[in-house]
């Protein structure tokens, strides 16, 4: 979206209604790990986000922008899903305090909130140069 003048190998049709079906599926897998696993892994996702926005803040006080805007909603999206992991269903390994399948919709929901956040907050100018971009992926223009 904000670099329309790139080169692609191919171009994917309706790329937002695949990045919100991929996104839903994302919720829904770490739900799927059943809670003991889902603390686990998305509480290391959730301590190496935390530590991306010290670092950001860090560097951007140094004048390095690392565009911490656009990432803010992650913390919280993870947090999150291990709540809904705990609160869901027995067969998750939750306390089923939302009983099976409420507690799918449940997540369903909560991705699709998170996405559109994702979508609100994402840069809506180009972070780099064509030039840049193309240097970055080992192209020339």
């Amino acid at each position: 979206r904000i670099y329309p003048n790139v080169k692609r190998p191919f171009k994917v049709p309706f790329p937002y209604a695949w990045s919100f079906i991929a996104f839903i599926f994302s919720g829904l897998l770490s739900y799927w790990a059943t809670y003991p696993v889902s603390l686990w892994a998305l509480g290391a996702d959730l301590a190496g986000s935390i530590l991306y926005i010290y670092l950001a803040i860090n560097l951007r006080k140094e004048g390095k922008p690392l565009y911490l805007r656009s990432s803010i909603w992650i913390p919280f999206f993870l947090a999150g899903l291990i709540v809904l992991s705990y609160l869901g269903a027995s067969f998750s390994g939750g306390i089923n305090m939302i009983p099976y399948p409420f507690d799918m919709i449940t997540v369903v929901i909560y991705s699709a909130i998170f996405y559109v956040i994702a979508i609100l907050l994402a840069p809506k100018k180009p972070l780099l140069t064509e030039k840049e971009l193309a240097d970055l992926q080992g192209e020339t223009l």
